[in-house]
């Protein structure tokens, strides 16, 4: 999906989620970039009209 303008803030930021997981042994979960030999924390935009925690879900889905 394409970006909107509109979430784009005067400073060239838009909102977004990042999501830390670790389990009780404190050991992160790490997701790997398809295509790219790099690994991140599960993150993303936030839509317009989106809650933060649904955009929370909606990343670690993705």
């Amino acid at each position: 999906m394409a970006r909107s303008r509109s979430q784009i803030d005067s400073y060239g930021f838009r909102a977004n989620v990042a999501i830390v997981l670790f389990n009780e042994d404190n050991r992160l979960f790490w997701a790997k970039r398809v295509g790219m030999d790099a690994w991140q924390f599960p993150q993303g935009g936030i839509r317009p009209d989106e809650a933060v925690e649904d955009a929370m879900y909606r990343e670690l889905y993705e």
